[in-house]
């Protein structure tokens, strides 16, 4: 276990000779900056490495770290604004969870400058590949949790645009997140066919909580959508497969 370790340590130090002070390879620099997070837990040290590898490589999974680290105040100040251009430059490298944090942040609503934030966001950091893997849960908003009494800015209409280019690009919480918005009572805009194409994608992306809501559709038939009994089978017994793979972790995945 000693060797392994060691030779780990020895492979990030190689990392960070090659970032050569963010000079060298963007991808040696993100690794970099994993380890002193992850490792040493010197978070810091790793934002430090992650705001100079997004502003001077424009290395997305960089950005992207460095927003939720502005998200929970780890490492950096808690800063809404700030997550938010660190996720925007995620995003415009097409870097679709990055897309999915950013409207997540301008669909629940900004924290004003100098809010107390009561609880800190935990922070998953994404491996170094910008094929970032998505987890099988239901989305959730990945900000602060604020004082009741401060108001928080939101712009929903900007939100769904990016939930779509996200949702588009194969990031199955975005497309779920649209679809409980084409589904919401009242909504003027309200469209269970759409919502159902949306459902699809996250289902297609091993997305459990999706298969489970088509399944329900399936079953009880929507505006546009008629019942169907083998459709209502096949996005069961994919739910049930996607909870057994999950050893039945999922948040409000139910299979009866």
């Amino acid at each position: 276990m000693q060797r392994i370790d060691e030779a780990y340590i020895l492979k990030m130090a190689g990392f960070e000779i090659d970032c050569n002070d963010g000079k060298g390879e963007p991808s040696a620099c993100h690794h970099a900056g994993e380890f002193y997070a992850t490792v040493n837990g010197e978070h810091k040290r790793a934002a430090e490495i992650y705001k100079n590898n997004c502003e001077n490589n424009k290395y997305g999974p960089s950005c992207f770290n460095l927003g939720r680290y502005h998200l929970s105040g780890q490492g950096v100040e808690q800063n809404d604004a700030k997550a938010l251009d660190y996720l925007d430059r995620g995003c415009k490298s097409n870097l679709y969870p990055a897309c999915y944090f950013q409207a997540m942040l301008l669909y629940d609503g900004m924290l004003p400058a100098g809010s107390i934030v009561q609880s800190k966001a935990s922070i998953e950091l994404l491996p170094a590949s910008k094929e970032a893997k998505v987890p099988l849960s239901a989305p959730t908003v990945p900000g602060n949790t604020a004082s009741s009494s401060v108001q928080k800015k939101s712009d929903k209409p900007l939100a769904l645009k990016i939930f779509e280019k996200a949702c588009l690009g194969g990031e199955s919480n975005s497309c779920s997140v649209l679809a409980a918005e084409y589904l919401k009572p009242g909504n003027p805009q309200r469209n269970p066919v759409k919502a159902m194409e949306h459902l699809r994608r996250a289902c297609e992306g091993n997305h459990a909580p999706s298969c489970y809501n088509l399944a329900i559709m399936f079953k009880k038939g929507d505006t546009g959508v008629q019942p169907d009994p083998e459709l209502f089978e096949k996005f069961k017994v994919r739910t049930e497969e996607l909870v057994e793979m999950a050893k039945g972790q999922l948040t409000g995945v139910r299979t009866n």
